[in-house]
């Protein structure tokens, strides 16, 4: 499962990696406000449907990833130059995984790790929300670390997507018992 493998920029698909890198980092320029706007950002205006899993860029910002694996979404946001990027997993072996890339990733639940109060301007949440247990405590916890004006990004599964009609019950994502909501 590859949020909790490892991540090597050694790879020997690196030109790919390079060529999608080098689109994402002016598609997110285009939309988000991630470093300077060029020419180049509106040819690569199609590859914005994965600018929606991006907050928004502020300049010395703190960002969350809660559910975060192996810490490779963290890494590109670490990259891209927020000033601090945490992660928060339940599995030890993801969060090992990142910690040998220098991230920082706490392990346990959003509730478990406690965080300060308004401390973070962004929390982001990638196809994690319909696992927990309480949605509306974790709710709860987000508002109490989220900076007054922060950003939260949920990404969850969409079960009335075309996809979740023409399967039915069988669709992939419904993923009982994991999904718990």
């Amino acid at each position: 499962y590859g949020p909790y493998g490892d991540f090597d920029s050694n790879s020997p698909k690196r030109l790919v990696a390079k060529t999608r890198d080098f689109v994402l980092r002016h598609t997110l320029s285009y939309f988000l406000n991630y470093g300077k706007r060029r020419f180049w950002d509106v040819i690569f205006y199609p590859y914005f449907f994965r600018v929606i899993y991006y907050p928004r860029y502020r300049n010395n910002a703190r960002v969350l990833e809660v559910g975060c694996g192996n810490g490779r979404f963290l890494s590109k946001l670490r990259e891209l130059g927020w000033k601090e990027a945490i992660g928060v997993d339940l599995s030890d072996h993801a969060a090992n995984a990142g910690k040998k890339h220098g991230l920082d990733i706490r392990v346990g639940t959003l509730e478990d790790v406690n965080f300060k109060s308004d401390h973070f301007d962004a929390v982001v949440l990638h196809y994690v929300f319909e696992h927990v247990f309480n949605p509306l405590r974790t709710l709860s916890e987000i508002r109490r670390i989220l900076k007054p004006g922060g950003e939260v990004v949920i990404s969850v599964p969409n079960n009335n997507s075309l996809l979740a009609k023409i399967f039915g019950k069988n669709w992939f994502w419904l993923e009982v018992p994991r999904h718990l909501f």
